[in-house]
């Protein structure tokens, strides 16, 4: 009979669990954006990474989308 163990529930290793969790799905949407401001915008300049990198996920899903009709990096992160 196999063993079964979620980590998302154990009160020792789940908030470590969960955190690891958020942390990745941010880095995903990091990711993304990257690539889509890389290919819309071209090479992106280190203020632009510096911004992503301190960005958490609403913000990222938020660029994500206005970087669909933003005219300039500049436009894009004036918010």
């Amino acid at each position: 009979m196999p063993v079964t163990f979620d980590f998302n529930q154990s009160e020792l290793f789940g908030p470590i669990y969960r955190k690891a969790r958020e942390e990745g799905r941010e880095q995903g949407y990091r990711d993304v954006v990257v690539h889509q401001l890389g290919v819309r915008f071209g090479d992106l300049p280190g203020w632009v990474h510096d911004r992503l990198e301190a960005a958490r996920a609403p913000e990222l899903e938020d660029l994500g989308i206005r970087l669909l009709t933003a005219d300039s990096l500049e436009s894009l992160f004036a918010r």
